[in-house]
């Protein structure tokens, strides 16, 4: 039972992420669009006044502009991505610099793990 609800959360946890919930609020609103365009004509004219874009609800509205909003948060994300601090600038001493080095963290050296009297290469073998 634990791991189903962990499942679902995570389902709606995705869905939320990438925008579905948009996607299932605007099915819900045309659907009451379409019902309500329906009782007062024909399925043909309901049909057409929900998807022509003439005649939007109030929640096609909430939608609309909820959906651009968070359009423009995510395209905002590079520049939010840019000033993380790991993110460096490249020197005129360097044009490629390693984020962990500003972090204090050093690429072990090769030599580690070797004894210092031993040979860096194998000797040749005779012919």
């Amino acid at each position: 039972m634990l791991i189903r609800c962990a499942h679902l959360l995570l389902v709606l946890t995705l869905l939320v992420s990438v925008g579905g919930h948009w996607a299932l609020l605007q099915t819900a609103a045309w659907a009451g669009m379409f019902v309500s365009h329906a009782q007062q004509g024909s399925l043909v004219e309901a049909l057409s006044k929900t998807f022509d874009g003439e005649h939007p609800c109030a929640l096609c509205k909430v939608v609309k502009r909820g959906h651009g909003e968070q359009k423009n948060q995510n395209s905002e994300a590079p520049e939010k991505l840019k000033k993380m601090v790991l993110y460096t600038e490249p020197t005129e001493t360097s044009q490629f610099s390693d984020p962990l080095l500003h972090l204090g963290f050093h690429a072990p050296s090769p030599d580690i793990g070797r004894q210092k009297n031993m040979p860096l290469l194998p000797p040749p073998r005779g012919v």
